[in-house]
């Protein structure tokens, strides 16, 4: 048997899950779980730092806040028409705020707070919106 096929016996995991992390190929990240005593594995492919949170706006002075890998090219998303449903028939959009980069999880959990953020909303719409039209897909 295979050293760390020995290693991961000994953990207590099962041998699905023993194969699943020892041919992943990918970095392994152990934490012991508070509420089994057994150790947790997270696999992370390439950076970890790799989410950034983002604000839309559009004419009709809508605010849209998202996260993505690629800004850019989600905003060209949204303004094609095949972004997220609340922005498809609103646009065209335009960037007007982003944070980042995060992690997936804290990227999730900074976009509940600047939902909830009323004068971060405020002072975005506050400001003169000045989209040139050559900028926009227009489908």
């Amino acid at each position: 048997m295979d050293p760390k096929m020995d290693k991961f016996c000994v953990l207590g995991l099962g041998v699905a899950h023993r194969r699943r992390i020892s041919q992943a190929g990918t970095s392994v990240i152990k934490k012991l779980s508070p509420f089994t005593g057994f150790l947790r594995f997270r696999r992370y492919k390439g950076r970890m730092n790799e989410w950034f949170v983002y604000i839309v706006r559009n004419p009709g002075n809508i605010l849209y806040t998202g996260i993505a890998k690629d800004t850019t090219r989600r905003i060209d998303e949204h303004n094609k028409g095949c972004g997220a449903k609340f922005t498809r028939g609103r646009g065209p959009w335009k960037l007007t705020y982003s944070e980042g980069p995060f992690d997936h999880g804290d990227a999730l959990r900074r976009e509940i707070a600047i939902k909830k953020d009323v004068s971060l909303k405020q002072k975005l719409k506050a400001q003169p919106f000045d989209f040139e039209p050559s900028q926009a897909h227009i489908s």
